[in-house]
């Protein structure tokens, strides 16, 4: 009996990071602290400050709007949840 092994073989690269894209008023950053939180398991968090945290790309795309993009590393998970976390001072 023949059995196959389901899934990549063991010496496929892992997957590429996936970016999240989200976009913001540009003049929100004049009052608010915001930072991206992304986790495997929705209980420990991990933050990316924004702008300047690693993996951070904020673009000016016009008319007072920034286009953000934050791209995490997977590593071995298979699921990242992201969210984003504003707070008013």
């Amino acid at each position: 009996m023949a059995t196959r092994r389901l899934g990549p073989p063991p010496s496929c690269p892992p997957p590429p990071p996936r970016p999240r894209i989200f976009y913001r008023r540009a003049a929100s950053t004049a009052d608010t602290t915001q930072t991206f939180e992304y986790s495997d398991n929705l209980t420990g968090w991990n933050p990316v400050a924004i702008p300047g945290g690693t993996g951070v790309v904020v673009t000016d795309i016009g008319g007072g709007i920034d286009e953000v993009v934050v791209t995490v590393p997977r590593g071995p998970n298979t699921t990242l949840f992201g969210r984003l976390a504003v707070t008013k001072p």
